[in-house]
């Protein structure tokens, strides 16, 4: 209950009124939300410092668990091309 509270600032009487079934989904939620943004931060703060090999790395276990299904997964290299070619 304390990290549901902490992550989306609600307090303590607000988790309570939720029912177990959207409890539970705000609480799987969380996993998927902080790995995202610390994707957006790996991404924008640690690439032009790592080594290709790390960075991939990296890359594809945050993306695992931020795509939880069987989607494509672009490496650094690709994303940044994306970013920059936009293709």
């Amino acid at each position: 209950m304390a990290r549901i509270a902490r992550f989306y600032g609600w307090s303590h009487d607000e988790v309570n009124r939720l029912s177990i079934r959207v409890f539970n989904q705000y609480y799987k939620a969380i996993t998927h939300l902080e790995a995202e943004e610390l994707l957006n931060e790996c991404m924008v703060g640690d690439y032009p410092h790592l080594k290709k090999k790390e960075r991939s790395k990296i890359h594809g276990k945050l993306n695992s668990m931020v795509y939880q299904e069987d989607v494509p997964v672009m490496t650094m290299d690709q994303f940044a091309r994306k970013l920059v070619d936009g293709k």
